[in-house]
C-alpha cells in the first residue's frame, strides 16, 4: 500500500495560512497584553508606594518643623496677651514650610484613594491658611484652632499611610 501524499490546493493553502496568521496574531496580541497589564499594574503600585513615601516625609517634616518652631506655645501665648503686647515687635509672622511634593503631585493623589487624597489636600489647606501676621488675640485664637485641627489631621494622615505602606495594601482609586 503505497501512501500518498495529501495535496492542498492554492486556495485551501491560503486559507489554512490566513487562519494560523489570524490565530497566532491572537495569542501573541493576548500574551502580550497580559504581560503589559503587569507592568502597568506594577507601575501603578510602585508609584503610588513612592507617592506615599514621599508625603509621608513630608507631612512628618512640616509637624517637626511646627514643633521646632513651638507655633503652639506661640500663639497659647499670643492668644492670652492682650492688643498692646502682639503690635509692634511683639508680633509674630509664621512662615509657612512650601510643600513641594503636594504641589508637584496634587494630579496624582488618587492613587492613594479617595479619602486619603481629600485628607492630605485638607492637611495642606490648613496650614496654607495659618499664613499671615498674628497681631491680636483673636486672631491668635482661630489661628491655635486652624493649627490643632492641622496637628490633628496630619498624625491621622501619617498613621494611614504608615498602615498602608506595612500592609503593602491600597484602596483602589
Amino acid at each position: 500500500m503505497q501512501v500518498r501524499p495529501i495535496q492542498w490546493g492554492r486556495e485551501k493553502v491560503g486559507r489554512m495560512a490566513l487562519v494560523l496568521l489570524i490565530a497566532g496574531s491572537f495569542a501573541g496580541g493576548l500574551l502580550f497584553g497580559l504581560l503589559a497589564g503587569g507592568v502597568l499594574v506594577f507601575s501603578r503600585r510602585t508609584r503610588r508606594r513612592a507617592l506615599a513615601f514621599a508625603l509621608a516625609g513630608e507631612i512628618a517634616g512640616i509637624l517637626r518643623l511646627i514643633e521646632i518652631d513651638g507655633w503652639e506655645a506661640r500663639l497659647r501665648k499670643a492668644a492670652r496677651g492682650r492688643r498692646s503686647e502682639l503690635s509692634g515687635s511683639k508680633a509674630f509672622m509664621f512662615s509657612i514650610p512650601r510643600a513641594a511634593i503636594f504641589e508637584a503631585n496634587a494630579s496624582t493623589l488618587d492613587l492613594l484613594g479617595c479619602s486619603t487624597a481629600r485628607e492630605v489636600a485638607q492637611f495642606h489647606a490648613l496650614l496654607g491658611g495659618l499664613g499671615g501676621n498674628v497681631t491680636d488675640a483673636g486672631r491668635a485664637n482661630s489661628a491655635l484652632v486652624q493649627l490643632g485641627e492641622a496637628l490633628s489631621l496630619g498624625d491621622h494622615i501619617l498613621r494611614d499611610l504608615k498602615l498602608m505602606l506595612r500592609r503593602g495594601r491600597f484602596r483602589r482609586a
